[in-house]
């Protein structure tokens, strides 16, 4: 497969100056603050640690301390099924000291990848079993989307409707939700920022598997190449560190975006669900091989991948990256990432 390289410095700062007239998304740059500490927790996965539930989806807690000595706690995605979540956070806390519990019921913004279903389906239940606690919780209230798109129909062939969100909507908002929709950076705290949807996709990547089209607000039925696909982004001190859902736009083309509109080249760290599990691999110019090549231009220390990403890919890359199995990690429920 022929897939472009990455551009050079010059073309880079060619593109970034078109952009500051051209695309919104480069006119709302994040700033360069730096987070002091990082703390990345994975609450849903296929691979299990003991006592919890494994399924095809993803959940990531998100804790960083920022400058002024503040926490700032995010939930990124909410896993495949309503309970998941849930159940799991209730067995890692079985395993804790009291100080170090995690307690969905204190997180009042969660972020949404993307429409699909393995990401979302956690939303309503968790924000519902701390409103039974307390009827003026806060929890999960505020939910970040990347787009639009994330509730828009995608008819299938037997007449139903392959996008959950156009059922959960309603009932999050039922609950006192608030979604709020991204389409390019936005700051969330000083060193963290979304990459929201619509990430420009210049590298010919193709992570989306959607079989079924999705259905304009004027009527059109159209490809779905699931352009709410979003990412979160934290700066830390040893350089980026970009936590995606699936990847649906294209690992290498968040990497880019996220570099490109913060002014830091250097990526620290990949963390997320990246959609490799169908990339062919073995030879030359292989889709992985090029993976590999771009991830290391990039300086990636550490390769954390989860859910779609797949078993085998995971040690493909360590390899060709010539990471070790500390640095190159497949990720697992309560995998931990500092």
């Amino acid at each position: 497969m022929t897939v472009p390289s990455r551009p050079s410095t010059l073309m880079v700062a060619a593109a970034t100056f078109f952009s500051l007239f051209f695309h919104t998304s480069v006119l709302a740059l994040p700033s360069k603050e730096m987070v002091q500490d990082l703390k990345v927790t994975v609450l849903s996965d296929m691979a299990i640690s003991r006592w919890t539930h494994g399924e095809w989806g993803f959940s990531a807690l998100v804790e960083a301390k920022l400058k002024d000595g503040s926490k700032k706690t995010l939930l990124f995605d909410t896993g495949g099924e309503p309970q998941t979540v849930l159940y799991n956070v209730e067995k890692i806390n079985a395993k804790r000291p009291t100080g170090d519990k995690i307690d969905l019921c204190q997180i009042r913004e969660v972020i949404l990848s993307h429409n699909h279903q393995d990401h979302t389906m956690g939303l309503v239940a968790i924000r519902q079993h701390c409103l039974n606690k307390d009827p003026k919780s806060q929890a999960l209230s505020v939910a970040y989307v990347g787009g639009p798109e994330t509730f828009w129909p995608r008819p299938m062939k037997d007449g139903g409707d392959d996008n959950v969100m156009v059922q959960e909507k309603p009932k999050y908002e039922a609950l006192g939700g608030k979604f709020v929709e991204y389409t390019s950076p936005k700051t969330l705290a000083p060193g963290l920022w979304l990459t929201g949807g619509h990430v420009p996709r210049p590298y010919g990547e193709k992570n989306w598997s959607a079989e079924d089209p999705m259905l304009t607000p004027d009527g059109k039925l159209v490809a779905d190449t699931i352009p709410e696909s979003q990412a979160l982004v934290i700066n830390t001190a040893k350089g980026l560190v970009v936590i995606t859902g699936c990847g649906h736009a294209g690992l290498i083309n968040i990497l880019d975006y996220a570099t490109r509109s913060s002014g830091t080249s250097k990526v620290y760290a990949a963390i997320g669900g990246f959609h490799l599990f169908r990339q062919e691999k073995g030879h030359q110019e292989g889709q992985l091989d090029w993976t590999a090549k771009m991830l290391q231009s990039f300086g990636v220390e550490h390769f954390l991948g989860a859910h779609c990403t797949g078993f085998d890919r995971v040690h493909y890359l360590r390899d060709k990256m010539q990471l070790d199995s500390s640095h190159a990690v497949i990720s697992s429920i309560q995998t931990l990432f500092t």
